[in-house]
Parts: C-alpha cells; structure tokens; sequence
C-alpha cells in the first residue's frame, strides 16, 4: 500500500459529541486538576466521545518507547492509551516496551483490562533507545500471535541511539521499519517536532501514519488511535 503520511497538532476540539465516555472523562479531569493543584472540575477538553464498537475488531501492538526522555506524564499517556483502547473497545491489544538494548512483551495481546493495568505498573523509564531491536523483535512476536488485522502503533519522543546492523542506530530503525508491510501490517508513528525528519523516513518505509504532536498528551493519543482504528 502506499503511505499516508499525516501531520497532527491538535484534536477537533469543535467535533460534536454523541455520547460521553464517563469513566476516561472523569480520569482525564482529575488527572489534569492535580496537574494544576486544583480542586476537581470539569473542563471541555477533558470530555471524551464514547466510540462505538467495530465490526471488525483489530489487533493492536503499542510499542512504546520507555527511554530515559519518556519519565512523568509521556509514559503515563502512553499506559493510560492501553487502558483505554482495552475498556472501550473489542480489540485485542499488546504492549511492548524498549530501553537500552532491551525489548519487553509487557502485555501479551488480550482483553483483559485487570492484566493490562496490572503488568503496565510494572513499567519504568530509563537508559537508551533501541528502535531497530524493537521493530524487530515486535514483528517477531505479531507473526506468532496475531489473529486479526493488525496495527501497530509506535510512541516515542526520541531517536533512536542503539544501533543492530550498523553504527547508525538511525538508518538501523529505517531498515528494520521496512519489513512492516512485507508482513502486512498496519503502522502508525507518534511523535515530537524535533525529531519529525527521522521520523518520517520510519513512517515511509513501514508505509505508515505519522502523526507529529507538540507532546505526548492523553487526548491526542486517543484521537489518534481513534482515527486509526476507524481508518482499518
């Protein structure tokens, strides 16, 4: 297929809401008032619109970059997005975290939310990023466990700076990023300003989205996935 690449700011904060998604509105309220060291309220942006269920439930691989960079509320996005596409939908969903030369299945593809919430506590932030290893090892994994479509969805905020072929962890991730269509899988790429040159070189080679944000926020990654789940 072709790639689609799509640059991404901000979600529609005027989209009409249908039904409200109570459990993530209340979440992301309470979230956002501690962040403010304010007693709890409601404010339009932390309102979420309930998504009906697919036809055609998918597969979906988040991998997650859990480098040094991603500590605080980067990595709780990320978390908070398993838990979300786990309570509000009928896919299955794994997460598969990397940091210094290391590649961690977290969560085994499932729709369990007490599994999910329990093994992503388990997750921390540190050390380097080894995307090349982590694309690698994430194909490796799908083509064993995958029984439907499938999208994988990277988040990160950095470059990669651990190489596998090469010396250039860079051109290392690009290659590795061109086996995702050959195993017909769906890609997408979340990521930071800064980095969108590399990153769009990933996104066409796994002839994927690439979707760039000013920060890892809670809502864009739900917008996001949300515009990519109805997109399959």
């Amino acid at each position: 297929g072709k790639s689609r690449n799509t640059s991404v700011y901000m979600s529609q904060k005027n989209e009409w809401i249908k039904e409200i998604a109570i459990p993530e509105t209340i979440i992301t309220s309470i979230k956002r008032s501690r962040r403010e060291n304010a007693d709890f309220y409601l404010k339009r942006e932390d309102i979420y619109e309930k998504n009906p269920y697919l036809d055609k439930p998918l597969d979906i691989c988040l991998l997650i970059d859990t480098s040094a960079s991603m500590t605080g509320d980067r990595i709780k996005s990320a978390k908070f997005l398993a838990e979300y596409l786990v309570n509000s939908t009928r896919d299955r969903v794994s997460v598969i975290v990397f940091q210094e030369n290391d590649v961690e299945v977290i969560v085994p593809f499932t729709r369990n939310f007490n599994m999910i919430q329990k093994n992503l506590s388990k997750i921390d932030s540190k050390g380097l990023t080894p995307l090349a290893l982590a694309i690698e090892k994430s194909l490796e994994y799908i083509k064993k466990k995958k029984k439907k479509e499938t999208l994988m969805m990277l988040i990160t905020d950095g470059i990669p700076t651990v190489s596998v072929w090469s010396s250039d962890p860079v051109m290392d991730a690009i290659k590795a990023a061109s086996e995702i269509p050959k195993k017909d899988i769906c890609f997408s790429c979340i990521g930071l300003q800064p980095n969108k040159k590399y990153l769009e070189k990933i996104a066409k080679e796994g002839q994927g989205n690439l979707y760039i944000v000013d920060e890892l926020k809670t809502d864009l990654l739900i917008y996001i996935a949300n515009k990519e789940r109805k997109a399959r």
